[in-house]
Order: structure tokens, then C-alpha cells, then sequence
């Protein structure tokens, strides 16, 4: 409402000064507005259906690029590009046809600041106008807020997030014109470490929607500003990730860690030295091979963490980072999330429990409905419960589980982590050979 007050006084402002300045002017402003109406008359009627054409048509385009990128090599040995450049094309034309309204509406603000400028040079002979009425009615248009009535343009403030508060209401995700997200509302705290399980895909969905690689339903808030209203590029540099396959460019090291040239040389090596890789690094210009295939999984991923490192930012997204580094990197990694994002908001995703039972709370779903959401001690001590179900069936590892959610309820968490989770991993990886060389054994038995 407030976004919608504000542009009808801009645009009632604009034409009472077009008028004011130029009376002529009235007929083709109140021929503009008819043309207006009739135009939103139509889109109105198509707006949802176009809204999930204009999500469908972008996924390609994603997966076109990636796709293009990590098979460059091939396609260049091939000669291809001419083919993949054809592909883009369409995929592009097709995305770009839903954002026809708007286009409709930027050429008819064109037209009519067409008009406004040649009606002051048409009857110049007939009215003595001032050189200021022509500037206020020419720059009056360019304010003008046509299409902005669909799209707005936020800033958060310069210092946002602060704290990495988030909040969730009523909120859905819509995957394929199906719901994977249902009406949840949750709460996470400054400065929190929450743990994402959840029997179907939701888990992935929600950061999806934290992203915004799809549009959601409902409200999401970062520190009291609705992520819904700003722009994108401003809400993924407040978001760090770090994913469970680390993903390097080709090109330096330099642009690796900095794509945007926002930090110092200094910062650079201060990240590089944070998660020990100075020595391996010879210098900023060091050239990464496609993909960093020069570098070790290991390395690709303290890479990545080093990026976070130097964004400083409040909130991490944690996606299983650990599940394909060696024990002694996976305590390295696990320990500097610890103590350099001690300050930040966490979330993981939990692809593996062991790796979220040390969390504040654990946000469980089922069927892309909220089922549980507490500290993951409180939620197995219900023994109905999801989560208790879903460490039950870990086998010999439940009790290792346990044990963990225990130790970190118990305020004993930074230890308990730090020190024993490659040994705790290691049990549970043992366990699970030993269900599997069960099975085994039963099958030949019965054979």
C-alpha cells in the first residue's frame, strides 16, 4: 500500500506540472492514462500465469550456461560454439517475451516523452514558455513511475545485515507448479547455528528461496528489511555459501577470491593464510585451471571458505561443505567455521545428521510442512518424533547422535566438536559398512 500511495502522488505530481507547464498537454496525458488502464486491464488478467512462465523460462537459461562453462573444452575441440550461441539465443528470446508488459510500458513512456518534447518546439510561436517550465516538464517525465508500479527498486541500508535475524512467514516455494514449500512461519536468531533435515528435497528448497534462485510466496525478513522487495544482487552479497562441491573459474586466484575487485591485496592473502593455504599459493596471479583442477578437493574447498572469510558477511549458508574433504581438512573446516563465523548466523543444510546435531535448533519438514523446530536434545527426547525416527534409523550410529545432541544441550558443545567429530564420523561410517556387510551376508545366505 505504502509503494503503491507513493507512485500515484508521483505520478499525479508529474502531470499536474506537464499541464501546469504546457495546458495543451492535457489531452494527450489523459489519452496516455486511458491507454495506461487498458494495457494493466489485460495484464492483470495474465499476471500469476506469466509470473511462473518468466521462473520456468530462467531455469534453462541457468543450466544452459553452467553446462556451456564446465564443457568448454569440448565444445571449443568441436567447434560447436556457433550451435551453443543458437541455444542461448532461444532460451534468451523465450525468457526475455515474458517481460513484454514492461517493455510495452517503457516504449509508451518514450512516446510520450516524444510528445512533451516536441509540443514545447511546435508551439514555441504560440506561448511564451520559460525555459524552466520546459526543463521541470522534460525531467518530470523521466521520473515518471510507469512500470515501477510492478517493480520496485529497495535499497537495504549500507550496513544491512547487522545482526543476520531472519524470519519466515507464511511462507511457500513453488517448484514446477507444485508447492515444496507449505505455509511455514520460523524464526531464526543473531548469531544462531540451525540445522535443516527433512525427508524429501525442502531442505534445498529453502535455501533456493533464501537466494531467490526461484520466487517465493509469503515474506521473508533479514534484519527487519523484506527480502521480497530488494534486488537480488543485493541480497545474495549479504549471503555467504559454501557448498558441498566447491566450484573455481578459470583465471586467477585473485578473481577467484575477489570477482569485483572490492579488497585489498592484503585482505587476499590474510583470507589465504585464515585457512592455511599461503603456502600452496604462490601468488595472487597464480592461474586456476578450469574448474581449479589444479588444486586438490581440498584445496578447491578452503578456497571457498576463504571467500567466505573475507566477505565477512552475517549470515553462512553451510551446504554439507565436508562431505568429500579428508578427516584432518574436515576438522580444519569445521573448526574455522566455528571460531571465524562464531558471530554469524549459520545455517546448515543436513544431508548427514552427524552434522547438525551440534546446532542451536534443527528445523525439521515433512512434506514441505514445518513438523519440528528445537534443539535437537528437546526433539529426541520424543521418541514419535521426526528427528527421533530419523536417528533410529542410522542403526549403531543413533547412539553416537545422541550423544552429541546431549554433550551440546549440556553447554559442552565447542569441545565435544572440535576434538571428537572425525572420530564420531568414523563410527558412524564403520556402522553403516557393518548394516551394509549385514545385508550382504544375509543375501548370500539366503541365496
Amino acid at each position: 500500500m505504502f509503494d503503491a500511495i507513493t507512485i500515484f502522488l508521483l505520478m499525479l505530481t508529474m502531470v499536474a506540472l506537464i499541464i501546469s507547464s504546457n495546458y495543451y498537454m492535457a489531452i494527450p496525458t489523459f489519452a496516455l492514462l486511458i491507454i495506461l488502464f487498458v494495457i494493466r486491464q489485460y495484464y492483470i488478467k495474465t499476471a500469476r500465469a506469466v509470473k511462473r512462465i518468466e521462473a520456468l523460462t530462467r531455469s534453462p537459461i541457468f543450466t544452459h550456461v553452467v553446462a556451456s562453462s564446465s564443457g568448454s573444452t569440448t565444445i571449443r575441440s568441436a567447434n560447436a560454439e556457433s550451435i551453443l550461441v543458437k541455444q542461448f539465443d532461444r532460451h534468451q528470446d523465450i525468457h526475455s517475451s515474458s517481460c513484454w508488459f514492461g517493455v510495452w510500458l517503457e516504449m509508451i513512456s518514450v512516446a510520450y516523452l516524444t510528445i512533451v518534447t516536441l509540443s514545447f518546439l511546435i508551439l514555441a510561436s504560440l506561448t511564451d514558455y520559460k525555459s524552466s517550465d520546459v526543463g521541470l516538464a522534460i525531467s518530470s517525465v523521466f521520473n515518471g513511475c510507469f512500470s515501477m508500479g510492478h517493480e520496485t527498486n529497495k535499497k537495504p541500508p549500507k550496513d544491512w545485515p547487522k545482526n543476520g535475524e531472519i524470519q519466515f512467514r507464511n511462507y511457500y516455494l513453488e517448484y514446477e507448479e507444485k508447492d515444496v514449500i507449505k505455509g511455514i512461519t520460523f524464526d531464526i536468531k543473531a548469531c544462531e547455528k540451525i540445522g535443516i533435515a527433512d525427508t524429501g528435497a525442502g531442505k534445498s528448497s529453502i535455501i533456493n528461496g533464501l537466494f531467490r534462485m526461484t520466487e517465493p510466496r509469503g515474506d521473508m525478513f533479514i534484519d527487519g528489511v523484506q527480502v521480497n522487495d530488494i534486488g537480488l544482487h543485493d541480497l545474495r552479497q549479504a549471503v555467504s555459501i559454501i557448498l558441498q562441491d566447491p566450484v573455481l573459474f578459470s583465471g586467477s586466484m585473485r578473481s577467484n577470491l575477489d570477482p569485483f575487485d572490492q579488497y585489498s591485496d592484503q585482505d587476499l592473502r590474510e583470507s589465504l593464510e585464515e585457512v592455511e593455504l599461503k603456502n600452496d599459493i604462490p601468488a595472487l596471479d597464480f592461474e586456476v585451471s578450469d574448474g581449479g583442477s589444479n588444486f586438490s578437493v581440498d584445496q578447491r574447498q578452503l578456497v571457498c571458505l576463504a571467500r567466505a572469510i573475507l566477505r565477512k558477511n552475517k549470515i553462512i549458508v553451510v551446504d554439507e561443505a565436508t562431505a568429500n574433504v579428508d578427516p584432518r581438512t574436515d576438522n580444519f573446516i569445521q573448526q574455522t567455521i566455528r571460531t571465524k563465523f562464531a558471530d554469524c548466523t549459520i545455517i546448515t543444510i543436513a544431508h548427514r545428521l552427524n552434522s547438525v546435531m551440534d546446532c542451536d535448533r534443527i528445523l525439521v519438514l515433512d512434506n514441505g510442512y514445518l513438523m519440528e523446530y528445537n534443539h535437537p536434545h528437546i526433539l529426541l527426547s520424543d521418541p514419535n518424533g521426526i528427528l527421533s525416527s530419523m536417528v533410529n534409523h542410522t542403526g549403531a550410529a543413533s547412539a553416537v547422535l545422541k550423544q552429541v545432541a546431549a554433550e551440546t544441550y549440556s553447554g559442552r558443545r565447542g569441545s565435544f566438536r572440535q576434538e571428537n567429530l572425525p572420530a564420531i564420523r568414523h563410527s558412524i561410517s564403520l556402522a553403516s559398512g557393518q548394516r551394509l556387510l549385514n545385508a550382504v551376508n544375509e543375501t548370500e545366505a539366503t541365496k
